[in-house]
């Protein structure tokens, strides 16, 4: 976007220099008639002042400047009820650490733009900006984060001319169809709601802040809906819903645990009828038990992972027609809130670090007969729906963030570890398909919708895709059961160059055999397929002198895995033709990168001749730390 350029002479050498112009935004993508240029607007609703920020800095402003608006875009979230979040805020600021001689422009809610303007040009986070005319409030930065903004600070600069819009008079919460908890100022102290903040975005978090601070969706509090089905409650739809039902964003920032996850679970279930999706409650009680153990104590770390939980459930998260067969239908204004919600799906099912509840069986007494018609009576893996969402749950995840509710056993109470025991291990969990696979597939699911529905989940599956693999440095698919069809379905991905930024491929302890490694080893023999990848670890499978012999073969191919370091093949069915195979490859330069082990050789049936075969190298052939 473009704005007015002053002279050098004007701005002045190593300075930068604020200005603002004023604009009302009634919804969706629209234009700035005074800087003529187009700018996306956090999808707002309804009639909002912003400020447009032009700074022009010639001389760089480090990371100080990044901190600060993280900051302003927390206030204006989680401090003012009667706000509505700009989440350009957190996209746009990726990417300015060092900027020099660049003019930046950012979008800001007029209740904080002076906060933040005052903060860049004369705090201790900016620099001087050498404009006399600007009489600037000097704030700081423990003002600006941890203090609601006064009325005086919601002023604009003087030298802004639109008038400003007051807090009160802008969009409360229930105007925009969400509770007001949402929007709450959190309980904690701001030092420790910081220090939670910086670990939840360095779990990924920030990935989700777009989608959890629209009011497109609302999360409910898991400890909520396990209280509701033990009163033998029913879930109704979001606008019915109390504000004690909802988390906010701020609750979900405080209660990230230290164990790697996020407190975030998004339930994907086939609807029971066409105008409520649990009319008895039945998965709602299943729900619950799922729930309450999520939320016990780990068996290891004797304490929670998570000591709250969001969960995502469409009836309660997204709006909904009220009462169709009355004719009471959602509003316009609500039907856009919903459609934007659809689009954000693919982020929260699809995210490496947070959990998905599959409810992939119908409950005890629920017979697809009985149902009204023009029911979806289709069960859960032939759902256009549940197909997707399971496609999601399957790009990256680790295997115990995907869970299969319908494996869990009548009767039991179950805890964290028994519950990721029954729902993991062929718990339907499969591997990732490449867009053109899921699209193909996608024509023989079954959609209420199908017209509208099915080419939105063919775009929203394959923008997940792209962004979750073109990111991910660790694959964790250990313990699924997967065996050679699944392994060859991961090689076509990893073949197509889809994860560049791949260091770890883990897939121990699954049931691959020698065809299924022959798959694997012939994608990782493509140059670029794995430009990155450090570590391979296939032990604890079924691979015999077969597959390990087409492995060495991969790996002695040009350009193949040139950064693996670390491969471990222990507890298979590897005998001595697979060691020799592999060890005239490595001999010949394969794997340059292996590194060196102090432990002995220790492998089936005869580690005394594979010993000799193998030079010392870290190739791990059999458990207790082994390598040859």
């Amino acid at each position: 976007m473009e704005g007015e350029r002053k002279s050098k002479g004007e701005r002045g050498q190593g300075t930068g220099r604020w200005h603002t112009r004023g604009g009302r935004v009634v919804g969706g993508d629209r234009r700035i008639p005074s800087y003529g240029g187009d700018y996306r607007y956090a999808r707002e609703d309804k009639g909002v002042e912003v400020q447009l920020l032009l700074f022009e800095s010639f001389g760089g402003f480090g990371k100080g400047v990044r901190e600060i608006l993280r900051r302003a875009a927390d206030v204006l979230q989680n401090k003012l009820t009667r706000a509505q979040y700009l989440d350009e805020v957190t996209w746009t600021t990726k990417s300015w650490l060092g900027l020099q001689k660049q003019r930046i422009s950012v979008v800001l809610h007029t209740a904080i733009a002076e906060q933040v303007v005052n903060e860049l040009a004369c705090g201790g986070g900016g620099r001087v900006h050498g404009a006399k005319e600007f009489r600037c409030k000097i704030l700081k930065k423990s003002e600006l984060s941890a203090s609601p903004p006064s009325q005086e600070s919601l002023r604009r600069l003087p030298c802004c001319n639109a008038p400003t819009q007051p807090a009160d008079a802008l969009p409360s919460a229930p105007d925009l169809g969400v509770s007001e908890t949402k929007l709450e100022p959190p309980s904690p102290p701001a030092v420790e709601l910081d220090g939670k903040l910086e670990l939840w975005r360095k779990r990924g978090g920030g990935d989700l802040e777009p989608v959890l601070a629209s009011s497109a969706v609302a999360v409910l509090d898991a400890q909520w809906v396990i209280s509701h089905a033990e009163a033998g409650g029913v879930l109704t739809h979001r606008q019915a819903l109390p504000k004690e039902a909802f988390l906010s964003f701020a609750d979900l920032v405080e209660a990230t645990g230290e164990y790697g996850y996020l407190p975030v679970a998004a339930l994907s279930y086939p609807w029971l009828t066409k105008d409520h999706p649990d009319p008895r409650g039945a998965n709602l009680a299943r729900v619950a038990r799922a729930l309450k153990a999520l939320l016990s104590d780990h068996p290891v770390f004797g304490k929670p992972v998570n000591p709250r939980l969001g969960v995502f459930w469409d009836f309660g998260s997204l709006h909904q027609h009220p009462d169709p067969p009355n004719g009471v239908l959602r509003t316009e204004e609500q039907n856009a809130l919903f459609k934007q919600g659809l689009s954000c799906l693919g982020t929260l099912y699809s995210h490496p670090k947070t959990y998905v509840l599959r409810l992939t069986s119908f409950p005890d007494g629920h017979k697809a007969e009985d149902q009204a018609e023009g029911t979806n009576v289709a069960k859960y893996f032939d759902r256009g729906w549940c197909s997707t969402e399971n496609a999601w749950a399957s790009l990256t995840k680790a295997g115990q963030l995907s869970l299969d509710l319908g494996k869990m056993r009548a009767g039991v109470e179950y805890g964290y570890g028994s519950l990721i025991d029954d729902c993991v291990q062929d718990g339907g969990r499969r591997p990732p398909l490449l867009p053109s696979a899921f699209a193909a597939e996608l024509e023989k699911k079954s959609f209420t919708n199908g017209k509208d529905d099915k080419p939105l989940v063919k775009q929203l599956y394959e923008a997940a895709f792209k962004e979750q693999f073109g990111k991910a440095t660790v694959l964790n698919y250990r313990g699924l059961g997967w065996g050679d069809a699944e392994a060859a379905q991961l090689a076509e991905v990893l073949a197509s160059g889809a994860a560049p930024r791949l260091e770890r491929l883990e897939l121990q302890r699954n049931k691959i055999g020698d065809e299924g490694c022959k798959a694997l080893a012939a994608a990782l023999g493509k140059e670029g397929a794995a430009p990155r990848l450090e570590t391979l670890s296939l032990g604890e499978n079924k691979i015999g002198d077969e597959g390990c012999k087409a492995l060495a073969a991969a790996l002695g191919k040009e350009g193949a895995a040139p950064r693996l370091k670390e491969l471990y093949l222990f507890c298979n069915e590897i005998g001595d033709e697979g060691c020799k195979a592999l060890a005239a490859a490595l001999k010949e330069g394969a794997a340059p990168s292996l590194k060196a082990r102090d432990a002995p050789l220790a492998t089936r049936p005869s580690p005394a001749q594979c010993s000799s075969h193998l030079p010392s190298r870290a190739v791990s052939l059999r458990g207790q730390q082994g390598a040859a």
